[in-house]
Formats: C-alpha cells, structure tokens, sequence
C-alpha cells in the first residue's frame, strides 16, 4: 500500500483543483466517508459508493498509478504518439475525463 500513496495524494491534489472546492469542504465529505467506512465497510462498498468522493478519488489514483503501463501496452501493439491526457471528450460531451489517444502505423485511427 505504501506504494500507492503517492498516487492517492497526487489524485487528491488534483481532484482539489478540478472540483473547485474549498480545501476545508473537501476534507469534511472526505472525513465524513471515511467514518462511514469505519463504520461498516461492507455497505461502503455498494452501489452508494459509486457516488462518493471517495471513488472519484479511487479512479484518478488509477489512472496516475496505471496510466503508465497502458501506454507501454499500445506501444508494443504497433501504436505511436500514445497520450493519455484529461481533457475534454467530444465524443459525449463529458469535461474533465482522461481520454487516450494514439497513431497506429502512422495512420489515425478511424473516428466512429
């Protein structure tokens, strides 16, 4: 576990500046979701949890923590100028998501 602490603080650092919140709001819904979890982890760990800062949290720790060895795989596959960045997503809309993007053979890929 000690390895990933750094990706953790990294991606609370992050999350404090993309949700604009106040350092000290943020610490209250995180304190708060940790005693929840102290309380019961079973039930931390439901469907609820998928709406919490906590996992928010859990998913950007993964991809600073990940994000590495995905692009390591797509370049061994034959794919060039591999990025994986967070951006905006034209596709759906959606803002502040890590997209991957990536040449294969020197060609684009094809858009769907």
């Amino acid at each position: 576990m000690e390895i990933c602490l750094p990706y953790f603080q990294d991606a609370i650092h992050n999350l404090k500046l993309l949700l604009s919140m106040e350092e000290e709001e943020f610490n209250q819904i995180l304190a708060k979701e940790i005693n929840l979890y102290k309380q019961d982890k079973t039930s931390f760990f439901s469907e609820d949890f998928l709406n919490t800062l906590s996992c928010v949290i859990a998913q950007e720790a993964c991809m600073l923590l990940h994000g590495k060895f995905m692009i390591s795989y797509l370049e061994k596959h034959g794919f060039d100028h591999v990025e994986l960045t967070r951006k905006h997503n034209p596709y759906n809309g959606r803002k502040n998501v890590w997209m991957i993007s990536a040449v294969r053979n020197n060609n684009p890929l094809p858009t769907l």
